[in-house]
């Protein structure tokens, strides 16, 4: 048996404290800043969200996701498996 090791992804949503006067000026504040700005502290899974990474929202065929990951996470040499003992 192989083990391989593949890109997966998914998706949180948190809440951040910003200061502001209004809530225009905080959404300004954060569209501005959203680099600089700490993660939440408190994140959730968004079901539904679980996906191997292929570059296309995990629709891509498995021949099409090969391609990716061999090309994009580089993974030409670690994507062919290690033998499991």
């Amino acid at each position: 048996m192989k083990k391989f090791s593949i890109p997966v992804k998914w998706e949180v949503w948190d809440k951040v404290e910003v200061k502001a006067e209004t809530i225009e000026e905080a959404i300004q504040f954060l569209k501005n800043n959203i680099d600089t700005i700490p993660l939440g502290t408190e994140p959730e899974y968004i079901d539904g969200t679980y996906q191997i990474d292929d570059g296309h929202d995990g629709q891509a065929s498995i021949e099409e996701t090969e391609k990716y990951l061999r090309e994009y996470w580089n993974l030409s040499g670690g994507i062919d498996g290690e033998i499991l003992n």
